[in-house]
């Protein structure tokens, strides 16, 4: 992997972070059918692309994962070690952190106990369910499922490779979307690992017309979004492609923001993790002060929600940075330290 492609894949990172966030600050999950048909009709469009983040954290992470050249066990076993302390640690002290919240808005501001507070006592049996799901899919934090699902692919790498090592096996597992199976993400994570595995240059796949071929996707994405869902999954592996090699050009043309993003990649778990204990709640006070009914407002609603989850969550890292760098380190999967001494 060269130095074009790195950069590319933090670029990318980054802005999927931020299509993250962007989705849970989406005021149509609260507003309905409320704001208008133009306002459904525009957030329709904006979450068919941010759709695409998490698939696109999951195939960046298979290919980083089976960046290797054969199949040999002590490297699973090295690998495995190492997304213990970036994927496993940190996801179970979040957990833990969202479920005492959870403890607390149950038993004393009237929320939902999802499980965990049942008739107005904690549950230890719903806690310990709440690491994996507390009732509607969701582990306790809820933003943390992409988490578990990555900790489980990873898990069953030996198996993963066998179907990513040859381009037919892949292939065909990758359209098994198209029979309406359900793979929960990992057909995403066996794409990336067969990119990583064969070795291809993700700021290379695609070198001319790029922005081109970008806008004629984006067309063919939102005329699938809402006429033919049953292609999309095929989109979004052409999808990822096209974006990668888009972000690569970007980082050619502005390179001091991608150095930028690479000194601050330490940053982007903590932000991910944490937003989600009040992004709901910030959403709906933006609703309640500029109540919503058409669709500027609405994405006002949503701009505003953005802005203000990401500078609260970078200030609360600043102020947890300042008091424990060593609790950030394991919050943030041992990225905090090591970027810093760097």
């Amino acid at each position: 992997m060269n130095g074009r492609t790195s950069s590319a894949i933090n670029t990318l990172k980054f802005i999927c972070l931020i299509g993250v966030i962007m989705i849970h600050c989406n005021p149509m999950i609260f507003l309905g059918n409320s704001a208008g048909e133009n306002a459904v009709m525009t957030f329709d469009v904006i979450s068919a692309f941010l759709a695409l983040c998490v698939p696109f954290f999951f195939v960046l992470s298979g290919f980083l994962f089976f960046n290797f050249d054969s199949f040999d066990f002590r490297i699973i076993l090295r690998k495995w070690k190492t997304r213990v302390r970036s994927l496993v640690v940190p996801y179970l002290l979040w957990c833990t952190l969202y479920g005492l919240l959870r403890i607390v808005k149950g038993l004393y501001l009237g929320y939902d106990g999802d499980g965990i507070v049942v008739d107005g006592h904690v549950s230890m049996l719903g806690f310990l369910r709440g690491y994996w799901d507390t009732g509607d899919g969701y582990p306790m934090g809820f933003a943390l499922w992409f988490v578990r699902n990555l900790i489980v692919f990873v898990a069953l790498a030996p198996a993963v490779y066998f179907v990513a090592r040859r381009w037919w096996t892949a292939a065909l597992f990758l359209c098994l979307p198209l029979l309406d199976v359900n793979l929960y993400g990992i057909e995403y994570f066996v794409l990336g690992a067969t990119l990583g595995l064969h070795k291809v240059e993700l700021s290379s796949i695609v070198n001319k017309h790029v922005g081109l071929w970008f806008l004629l996707w984006g067309v063919a994405l939102v005329a699938a979004t809402l006429y033919f869902l049953e292609a999309v999954f095929a989109l979004r592996y052409a999808g990822f492609m096209l974006s990668i090699c888009l972000v690569a050009k970007f980082d050619s043309f502005w390179p001091r923001m991608a150095r930028l993003v690479s000194e601050n990649s330490n940053v982007f778990f903590f932000i991910y993790a944490i937003h989600g204990m009040y992004c709901p709640a910030i959403d709906k006070v933006f609703i309640k002060i500029l109540t919503p009914d058409n669709v500027l407002v609405t994405l006002a609603c949503f701009i505003l929600s953005l802005l203000t989850n990401l500078i609260l969550s970078y200030i609360i890292f600043l102020v947890a940075k300042a008091v424990s760098p060593r609790f950030i380190d394991l919050l943030s999967g041992g990225r905090f330290i090591k970027k810093t001494r760097a």
